[in-house]
């Protein structure tokens, strides 16, 4: 898989210096977070803490994927945990597969998840063709060469992401 990541031609970075700001959309364990309906596979969640909506799915392998944009749309961000991983806190360097695209960036690990016992962490990304990505729908691989690889299925992703825009829009008024 290492060799692939160099000779991938869609090489990007999530997350720049000057988008992290945008980490204030990131959701905590304190945040009002409540179901706003499903679409197909996905769960889309209401924040009612920070005014923006999410998508969930919960994977084969018992992983938590999550997926929501900032309340501009601009930014975006991917959020992977499990029940039981073992977290060190701080930046760490990750790569991101979708659809055959690499994803290079930092995720900042957190001990919370939607559920209680999900560990993991958020990867940031300021690159609009992440969500382009996402919204061709294929698969997504999280963490490869680690011990907690993830592989999420796609399908019904464009539908749920348009979802979670509309929730956010019907929060903020728009």
């Amino acid at each position: 898989m290492k060799k692939f990541y160099h000779t991938c031609a869609a090489l990007a970075v999530l997350a720049s210096p000057a988008f992290a700001g945008a980490a204030d959309v990131l959701p905590s364990s304190e945040d009002d977070i409540v179901m706003y309906r499903t679409a197909g596979p996905w769960a889309v969640h209401q924040n009612n803490t920070s005014k923006t909506c999410l998508i969930s799915q919960k994977g084969e392998n018992g992983g938590l994927v999550q997926m929501g944009l900032t309340a501009t749309g601009d930014y975006g961000y991917l959020g992977v945990f499990a029940q039981g991983a073992e977290v060190e806190e701080g930046l760490k360097e990750v790569a991101v597969l979708v659809n055959d695209n690499v994803y290079l960036g930092q995720s900042e690990a957190v001990s919370h998840g939607l559920e209680d016992g999900y560990k993991g962490g958020y990867i940031l990304t300021d690159n609009p063709n992440f969500v382009k990505d996402l919204e061709k729908e294929g698969e997504l691989v999280a963490f490869p060469d680690t011990p907690f690889i993830y592989t999420i299925n796609l399908d019904g992703a464009k539908n749920a992401i348009y979802e979670a825009r509309k929730c956010t829009d019907e929060l903020q008024g728009s």
